[in-house]
């Protein structure tokens, strides 16, 4: 960026307000003119002052200057992020782990349910279309469970270690961002310098601003959570691209391979990048129209798959070693084919490499004789290998490869096409048309994914219910009221991560109508206010104005969750946002201390955003300068540590996560009925356990003595009184919540489940699962339950059976995902031969 000539002085210069990197007193320019002095004035003629000319927009040409990397500050936010959550490794399922894991078949399938995830919407199995398309965390899942079997205490291990990864990569790009080169020549030929002191003072602000996100309390409902790793994948890949992208702006090269030692990691790179998109397209283009009951048994070894995907690598990294070979003869050295200068060569090159991979997958596939692979199928895993292998060989690609990824993992990754051009206008000083011009290969790749998408699960947006716990605002009409003031929640949390709830469904926040028309005020005219301030930082370029516009669009999807759906408000959508907050709040203290007499340097940067202190001609000691921001950090940070670690407590399983919110969350409907079904699963077990007793009594060849039998009687009575007990608290429970929410079905049907199986009451049950139907009918596990009910009487009127028939066909036809409703159809009509899809409404209603 052009910077202002200074005059001679005595005195050091102040430092660029654009940077704040120190300039030299006496500034020269590179192979520029000696100054001349100025012709003097005529003493007659007034001298009329210049107009200062406004700044023409800086024009950054690549390669830009290269930024190292201290390697310390990534290690200690990766060692960080790994001791935070190591409480967490003994931890069960906990939430939505249970639908998205345990009850998952084809997660459970293991390696060959993968083609199946690839084709199915995030909560395939929760009978609900959200048109979320998130395969990539399950098919890690679905690894973990091929391998490993069912152990959620290796789940919330590998979740620890990506978070690790996670800020380590974090770490790297905060580097690359705040810490200026060495050395630079500005637009106008002046020499900034980066001295160490200054350099050392900048990797710490970085430092900082990664413990602030890495320790950051709000963020344990996503590590902690098995379920979780879709974000933490999204936030990793979305950082990665980043870093690679910048490393393509720092050496403007289509490839990162030289013909040296890096080659050999670079090939098994490229067969990895290889293996994946041809296993990947297999995943797109394989087997069509499997039925559900066949899912797990159908399709071909992933072996398979990898075999002729790696033929194609193979084949191109032939013709790579041949193309490369001419290239070295022509450019009389050794030289990669992709690193010659000749647009039309590389492009060659390109097509070379993606023929030879499509022979090569044909020609496996033809050796290996497997029918659901035809020659089609062969060439488009071929095409699927060679781009992988070429994407995993190019900085550039590798930025693509990693949003691709950052797509599969959370279909919102979208807005971070937006932090692409931000870093280049803040960070590496390219005007805005160099910025949004170098978007164009991640919008051909956010196309690819959103076909893909509508190709695999036919909708790009789903269909949300009508669910007054989880999407109430849209049946009030308070959607945009409400995303005003859950902003103003949002901005509290971030500032006051305490209390933490894992559920902020109906009625924990209350309407947006009456009594929260101040707090609807109050966000607004927060988010008003902060718009205007990332307006005016975005114009000029400030560290602030970066931090708030990363903040900005980081809240995208969470609320847009309640400005389009009428959504509720989730602490996990606030996890990609710390980033913006922490940058913030690092500069806000420093520039506040700067202003205190005796603690602040008296050199620090003012207003311009800059993280650095501005240098004098003897700065005092880096640390020295730091100590009291670091002292004021520590105690941030070492808070933020130890709600972590306590809140992680929280989310053992599901009896404590439940139990911890209902001191903080009394009002919320959706935590009555999860309390209240913890209390089933206990009352299950006692009933299961004193049910038990009672039958092998009752069932023993040799009878018991009286005093055998008052034993056994005392154990029965104390099981089933512990049953009644948790049955009954259950149903206090369930009660408030239908007080809260008198429409809310599901705790309906936890009410008839009860009457069921823990506190014997045919009557109560049935009227509870019909209740449920009135409230919601297209929940499957009350018409199953109902089928199960009058099966059981069936032998004392046959008129029963026929009722129970037609609640299991009622259970399969608005879900035929459901699989017990399946199984006891099947069962009955092969016992009976009753088969019955509709009955007379009277005969529903005598029933």
């Amino acid at each position: 960026m052009s910077k202002k000539k200074q005059p001679s002085s005595p005195r050091p210069a102040p430092a660029s307000p654009s940077t704040g990197r120190v300039v030299p007193p006496n500034p020269t320019r590179s192979g520029g003119p000696t100054a001349t002095a100025p012709r003097p004035q005529s003493a007659f003629v007034r001298p009329t002052p210049a107009k200062p000319a406004a700044p023409a927009e800086p024009s950054v040409q690549l390669p830009i200057p290269t930024r190292h990397i201290a390697w310390w500050p990534p290690l200690v936010l990766g060692l960080v992020g790994f001791l935070l959550y190591i409480n967490t490794f003994n931890h069960g399922y906990a939430l939505d782990d249970i639908a998205a894991i345990s009850q998952n078949l084809f997660v459970k399938a293991g390696l060959k349910g993968i083609p199946d995830l690839l084709r199915t919407e995030f909560w395939h199995f929760s009978n609900i279309s959200l048109g979320y398309y998130r395969p990539l965390s399950l098919i890690t899942f679905a690894v973990e469970h091929e391998f490993a079997g069912d152990k959620p205490g290796l789940n919330h291990q590998i979740n620890t270690v990506l978070y690790a990864l996670m800020g380590l990569v974090l770490g790297m790009l905060l580097q690359k961002w705040f810490i200026a080169p060495a050395k630079q020549t500005a637009a106008d030929g002046l020499v900034v310098s980066n001295n160490s002191s200054n350099r050392t003072v900048q990797i710490i602000m970085a430092l900082l601003a990664g413990l602030i996100f890495i320790t950051h309390p709000v963020h344990t409902e996503i590590v902690a959570n098995i379920k979780g790793r879709d974000e933490v994948l999204s936030f990793l890949f979305i950082v990665l691209m980043l870093l690679f992208h910048w490393r393509y702006l720092e050496t403007n090269q289509w490839g990162w391979l030289k013909p040296d030692a890096r080659l050999i990691a670079g090939v098994i790179i490229c067969m990895l990048g290889g293996l994946l998109g041809g296993s990947l397209v297999w995943g797109i283009v394989g087997k069509e129209g499997v039925s559900l009951p066949n899912q797990i048994l159908a399709g071909v070894s992933l072996l398979e798959i990898f075999r002729i995907a790696a033929a194609g690598v193979a084949a191109s990294l032939l013709v790579t070693v041949g193309l490369s070979v001419r290239q070295s003869k022509l450019a009389g050295k050794a030289q990669l084919w992709w690193d010659t200068t000749d647009l039309n060569s590389k492009l060659m090159g390109v097509a070379l490499t993606t023929v030879a991979a499509v022979i090569g997958a044909v020609v496996m596939a033809s050796t290996r004789n497997i029918p659901e692979i035809t020659t089609g199928k062969a060439i488009w895993i071929g095409l699927g290998a060679a781009t992988g292998s070429l994407l995993m060989t190019s900085w550039l690609g590798l930025a693509c490869a990693s949003l691709y990824l950052a797509f599969l993992s959370k279909e919102s990754s979208i807005v971070s096409l937006a932090f692409i051009p931000a870093a280049q206008y803040y960070f590496a000083r390219r005007n805005i048309w160099q910025s949004m011009i170098s978007l164009w290969p991640f919008l051909i790749v956010a196309a690819l994914f959103f076909y893909q998408k509508f190709q695999m699960i036919g909708t790009l947006s789903g269909k949300p219910p009508v669910d007054w716990a989880n999407y109430p605002y849209a049946i009030e009409g308070t959607q945009i009221r409400s995303t005003f003031k859950f902003f103003a929640y949002y901005l509290k949390l971030l500032f006051l991560p305490h209390p933490l709830v894992y559920d902020y469904s109906y009625n924990v926040i209350p309407s947006s109508k009456g009594t929260q028309t101040a707090l609807v005020g109050l966000g607004l005219i927060s988010i008003l206010g902060l718009i205007y301030l990332t307006i005016k930082g975005f114009f000029k370029r400030t560290l602030w104005g970066f931090g708030l516009f990363w903040f900005f669009i980081a809240m995208v999807p969470g609320l847009g969750f309640i400005w389009m759906r009428g959504g509720i408000l989730a602490e996990r959508f606030l996890f990609a946002a710390v980033l913006g907050f922490a940058i913030i709040a690092v500069w806000g203290l420093q520039q506040l201390l700067s202003r205190i007499p005796g603690l602040g340097d008296s050199s620090s940067s003012s207003g311009n955003g800059s993280m650095v202190a501005n240098g004098l001609a003897t700065p005092r000691p880096a640390l020295a300068r730091m100590a009291p921001m670091l002292a004021v950090m520590a105690v941030v940070i070492g808070l933020y540590s130890f709600k972590t670690v306590t809140r992680n407590e929280d989310w053992k399983n599901n009896y404590v996560l439940f139990n911890s919110a209902l001191p903080y969350s009394p009002s919320s409907c959706q935590v009555q009925r999860h309390v209240a079904n913890e209390e089933i699963e206990k009352g299950l077990k006692y009933r299961a356990k004193g049910d038990s007793i009672a039958n092998g009594v009752n069932t023993a060849k040799v009878k018991p003595n009286a005093e055998q039998f008052k034993k056994y009687q005392a154990l029965v009575d104390t099981n089933i009184a512990g049953a009644t007990k948790h049955g009954r608290s259950a149903l206090e429970h369930l009660k408030e919540a239908t007080q809260i929410y008198p429409g809310f079905g599901e705790a309906y049907f936890s009410m008839a489940y009860v009457f069921q199986k823990i506190i014997p009451n045919r009557d109560s049950a049935v009227y509870y699962y019909k209740q449920t139907i009135r409230a919601a009918n297209a929940y499957a596990p009350a018409y199953n339950n109902l089928g199960v009910i009058y099966q059981n009487e069936g032998n004392q009127d046959s008129k029963k059976f026929e009722l129970a028939s037609y609640y299991y066909n009622k259970s399969i036809e608005v879900n035929p995902a459901y699989i017990d409703g399946r199984n006891n159809h099947a069962a009955l009509k092969k016992a009976t031969g009753i088969d019955v899809r509709m009955l007379p409404q009277t005969v529903l209603d005598t029933y």
